[in-house]
């Protein structure tokens, strides 16, 4: 296991608590994300529309991942407070995007009676939408390479 945060640490005992192992308890937390990832990719066969839905989100959550890589580099170099604040602006546009195209690709789910459990599964604030974007990026670029 990497050096987990104290936060993680707090979750994994809590989950040790309830039964599960330490590693049992990462693996969970590692499988959420791409589980609600792979779910929200089977709803591409669906349709054309449906998987144009998906693949905008795949872009956006692309696309969230360079701005926060941006905004971070911004920081780092200690950048004009102005390139800092376009580089924030630009990172929560992404964000705001990733958001509402997830929000559509869950319209459409309802309208034509298709899973949603991956939607409740993203959750739906903002900080549990940047945690599974985080968590899935690695995937979602590794199959633009394949």
């Amino acid at each position: 296991m990497e050096d987990p945060f104290l936060n993680d640490l707090w979750q994994d005992l809590g989950n040790y608590d309830k039964g599960e192992t330490f590693e049992e308890a990462e693996n969970h937390q590692k499988e959420t994300p791409s589980l609600a990832y792979l779910r929200l990719k089977n709803i591409g066969e669906h349709s054309p529309l449906a998987d144009s839905l998906v693949k905008d989100i795949q872009n956006s959550i692309i696309r969230y991942i360079e701005t926060i890589d941006a905004l971070t580099v911004a920081k780092i170099k200690k950048d004009e407070p102005k390139e800092r604040e376009r580089s924030d602006l630009a990172r929560r546009l992404a964000h705001n995007a990733l958001i509402s195209n997830l929000n559509i690709l869950n319209r459409y789910c309802l309208k034509n009676g298709l899973d949603t459990g991956w939607r409740i599964m993203i959750g739906s604030d903002r900080d549990q939408v940047k945690t599974w974007a985080l968590g899935v990026a690695k995937e979602v670029i590794q199959e633009r390479l394949r």
